[in-house]
């Protein structure tokens, strides 16, 4: 048996390690704390964190052919850091306007130049953004000590605020620069600007959220024609699977991405096909390709669509998942497939861009363009392409403190782009509201008008006919329904297979009635990336909402939700296991409360 005293003595020694332990901890934690303090934000920040190597600045910077061809030639890795330099000076003109703090110049600008930029007025109210430069070498000394070079073309987003206003000037600007290498670093010496390019100016009041925009240097799209079609969401079950590894060394899928929500990690169940029962998905390919298993399982959903009677398949494409501003190769590859499978199976694709980017800040828009460039790239050419949607809901991408204006300014210099790499493909934006449908700036940007209905009343959907017609200019007119899902859910209304042939029913009798003659809505097939929202179940069994979507189906025959529906509902199973509970907790105290009364009175002692 353990003494007294010698237990105290393991209880102090016992402490001693715990505080040691402790202490390590703290230590390590500090540690940690101190240095991601040090290491500044993301280079995307709105507050312009300078970094010491820009990540995009090999991406921001286009050189043209060196003007300078005598004595010494500029060395690839001088070049490199050149570009480096230029692009971290320009974020820290931005980081100076933003925070007022000049410490990043420092590292950037000579004395002399320096003493330049400070003597410039500053205004907090104004921010500064890079979108990309374009280099042409003019003089590179023969120590290698002085470089001077034009940017022709500097893409420069402004935003400017004053009171509840803000403008967003997205100008062309021209610059002559010489850098001088100081202390083993290129710092700008002289930075004369020489000349503008094209402005397009955004304005929105911001008070009240109600938005008052005008647009100039984005001349109204003459439309191109857009063909009729009836479609409805394929959503494959990964892109690229921005694979990773874990520490064992196994290749670990990327998450998805889910419509509305928060990423997930693939459930493990594939996409149903029409030809059988459904499968565990494919382990993916270590390089991110598709295997020929999951390439033959989008093949299959695409046959089904068209034996269902679609003429389309809406396909949004997962800006995180497709490597965001660098797509990878083998995201661009699946890409292709499902193009390529649609073209075989004698359907179209409307490409739904940027699904996901929740953010739209200036400090993205550079990346996105990149983005865009390259999935252009591969769909524009494709036989199956039908119709660019430009965006879905571009109200909702404010998650990091984006404006209306921006998201705004975005569409035109994205819708600019994209008119220029594919002039001959219709353009929509699927906007949430009647108030960015009609908005005749954005009209202006567009083939087709589109706005996603969430209701299924007639009277409602008719009323958004006469206020689209009007803005649209003779343009055709679109919706996108999401279609309700199968899942049971937690609501009131029953979400059950007859609920969404009700409700799909109700939307197709009311886009035949109103003459709308492109609608996608609902999904083809269930899968972990669409939910339960298709009219095919994942083992390939056709929902009753998938007689509907043919071109003569008769849909007013379809019955509401019976009383079987609300019986199977979880809500209602719910409301109903807690009623009964109350009903059994009501009667036991009232049973007690009669007993109590009738019982004899105790006498005292």
């Amino acid at each position: 048996m353990i003494s007294r005293i010698r237990a105290k003595r393991l209880v102090a020694q016992l402490v001693l390690v715990l505080g040691a332990v402790v202490a390590l901890g703290a230590v390590v934690v500090a540690g940690r704390f101190v240095l991601q303090a040090s290491q500044g934000a993301d280079s995307a920040s709105a507050l312009h964190e300078v970094a010491t190597l820009p990540p995009d600045a090999q991406h921001l910077v286009r050189w043209e052919p060196d003007a300078w061809t005598r004595d010494r030639q500029l060395e690839p890795a001088n070049r490199t850091l050149v570009e480096a330099a230029y692009i971290r000076a320009w974020a820290a003109l931005g980081h100076l306007q933003t925070t007022g703090s000049d410490e990043p110049l420092t590292d950037t600008f000579t004395a002399r130049a320096r003493a330049q930029v400070l003597a410039t007025p500053r205004d907090s109210a104004v921010a500064t953004f890079d979108l990309g430069h374009e280099l042409t070498l003019q003089f590179y000394a023969l120590d290698g000590g002085t470089v001077a070079f034009t940017d022709g073309d500097a893409a420069l987003a402004r935003t400017v605020r004053s009171g509840d206003t803000q403008t967003v000037l997205v100008t062309h600007e021209r610059y002559d620069v010489v850098m001088a290498l100081v202390d083993g670093y290129w710092r700008i010496d002289q930075l004369r600007r020489g000349g503008d390019g094209g402005v397009v100016t955004v304005r929105t009041t911001t008070a009240d959220d109600t938005v008052i925009t005008s647009v100039t240097g984005a001349d109204p799209r003459e439309p191109v024609e857009a063909p009729e079609f009836r479609a409805a969401e394929f959503r494959p079950d990964r892109w690229d699977a921005t694979l990773g590894v874990d520490g064992a060394g196994v290749v670990v899928p990327a998450t998805t991405a889910v419509p509305g929500g928060t990423a997930e990690p693939p459930t493990g169940t594939g996409t149903g096909t029409g030809t059988g029962t459904g499968t565990a998905a494919p382990a993916p390919a270590p390089d991110g390709h598709w295997t020929p298993a999951e390439v033959t399982a989008v093949g299959d959903v695409l046959r089904r669509a068209v034996e269902l009677g679609l003429t389309a398949v809406r396909v949004p494409i997962d800006y995180a998942a497709m490597g965001g501003a660098d797509p990878t190769d083998a995201a661009l590859d699946n890409l292709a497939t499902v193009l390529a499978q649609a073209q075989a199976a004698g359907i179209g694709v409307v490409p739904v861009l940027f699904d996901g980017l929740a953010d739209l800040s200036p400090a993205t828009w550079a990346g996105a363009d990149r983005h865009l460039q390259r999935i252009v790239s591969v769909v524009r050419d494709s036989p199956a392409l039908t119709a660019w949607d430009l965006m879905d809901d571009p109200d909702g991408r404010r998650a990091a403190g984006a404006t209306a204006t921006d998201v705004r300014a975005f569409l035109v210099i994205a819708a600019t782009r994209l008119h220029g790499l594919d002039p001959a493909t219709p353009v929509t934006i699927t906007w949430p509201d009647l108030a960015g449908a009609t908005d005749p700036a954005m009209v202006g940007l567009v083939d087709l008008v589109s706005l996603r209905v969430d209701g299924t009343d007639p009277d409602e959907l008719a009323a958004t006919v006469a206020p689209m017609t009007a803005a649209a200019d003779g343009r055709p007119l679109s919706w996108v329904s999401a279609g309700p899902a199968t899942d049971g859910g937690w609501g009131p209304a029953p979400r059950t297979p007859a609920a969404q042939a009700a409700t799909l029913a109700e939307v197709l009798s009311a886009a035949r009635a109103d003459g709308v003659g492109r609608l996608s809505t609902a999904a083809v097939v269930d899968s972990p990336t669409t939910g339960a929202r298709g009219v095919v179940a994942a083992d390939g069994t056709a929902k009753p909402a998938a007689a509907l979507l043919t071109p003569d189906a008769v849909l007013t025959a379809v019955s509401g939700p019976g009383l079987g529906d609300y019986l199977g509902s979880r809500f209602w199973q719910a409301v109903s296991v807690s009623g009964s509970v109350a009903v059994i907790v009501v009667a036991l105290v009232l049973r007690w409360r009669r007993r109590s009364r009738r019982a004899p009175a105790v006498p005292a002692g």
